[in-house]
């Protein structure tokens, strides 16, 4: 029966938080685990489940075991875990995160992804990320998932141990606006903006694949056509190109998703140097004051700060 890496991660953590007098045993079963604690001629379990579907955990403990091992075991699954003491019985109630999942049979993959693409302001910037099987549990450990799902302080906080831990594991590509303006018209009838973005993963991805990692696949967020993406990198044809919608569940895909947020968060707050302010992200509203206020000041400057051919800005220039 083939084990969840989600439920191999609790266990590993139960085994080295537990007192050396206790014993823990694990047996897969159907979408989960069944676990024995052990202390001397005293033991008590029950059955660890984890829902793919729903993203989260459940525990029923076994009703024939010593409770006083009965009640370590829960308590130190509650704290893996953060189920309440009147959820720890209830698969119903158990909507605790988990950590990701891994839907694919690779050992060693790299992961991509970007950030900017639809900011008016700051930078487009790819991130690379490799990752494997005996990475997996410290990247659950630090909290890595989907960077949508975290706030600016734990993206910020995730980065930093991922560059500083894993500094030969990524490489980060930052366009910043004026090169990116200048790319931009030689992409304009080869895929746009979707152009630039194969060209910033195929340069993330091809320095990368020079690491010494048994490399099997790059899993990528659907963007482009594979074999146009193909024809600009530089790696082995046995290296699979894994093209995914929500690619970001992927944990290689997630680091590589929290990197380029960080580095594009950074890029624009650094603005206010020059600006006076920090511009807004995205495009909406608050971002388009930002865009009235730069040109009505420094019309100028624009190219330095934002990318051209976005509508909004076009219509500005034009008007």
């Amino acid at each position: 029966m083939a084990t969840i890496p989600q439920l191999e991660y609790v266990v590993q953590q139960l085994r080295a938080k537990l007192p050396p007098e206790y014993e823990l045993v694990s047996l897969p079963i159907q979408y989960g685990v069944k676990l024995l604690l052990i202390q001397a001629e005293k033991r008590a379990g029950g059955s660890l489940y984890f829902s793919k579907k729903k993203r989260c955990f459940s525990f029923v403990p076994h009703a024939n075991g010593d409770k006083d091992i009965s009640q370590i075991l829960m308590d130190h699954i509650n704290a893996m875990i953060g189920l309440r003491t009147n959820e720890i019985y209830s698969p119903a109630n158990s909507v605790i995160r988990s950590p990701l999942p891994i839907d694919h049979g690779y050992s060693c993959w790299m992961g991509t992804d970007e950030a900017g693409k639809g900011d008016l302001f700051g930078p487009l910037v790819i991130a690379g990320f490799i990752c494997d099987r005996t990475i997996l549990a410290e990247l659950y450990g630090l909290g890595i998932r989907d960077s949508k799902e975290l706030s600016r302080q734990q993206i910020e906080k995730c980065a930093m141990i991922l560059k500083k831990k894993y500094r030969g594991r990524n490489f980060i590509v930052t366009i910043h606006p004026v090169k990116y303006n200048k790319l931009y018209p030689n992409f304009a009838n080869r895929g746009g903006i979707n152009g630039i973005l194969g060209w910033g993963h195929a340069t993330a991805i091809n320095h990368l694949s020079r690491k010494k990692f048994p490399l099997q696949a790059v899993i990528i967020d659907r963007f482009s056509e594979k074999d146009r993406l193909r024809q600009t990198l530089r790696i082995a044809s046995t290296i699979k190109l894994d093209l995914r919608v929500r690619a970001e569940s992927d944990p290689a895909v997630a680091a590589a998703a929290i990197l380029a947020r960080h580095n594009y968060n950074l890029a624009r707050e650094r603005m206010q140097e020059t600006l006076g302010f920090i511009p807004h992200a995205g495009c909406g509203v608050e971002a388009l004051n930002d865009l009235q206020q730069l040109f009505t000041t420094a019309p100028q400057s624009l190219s330095h700060f934002v990318k051209i051919h976005f509508a909004p800005v076009r219509r500005l220039i034009l008007y």
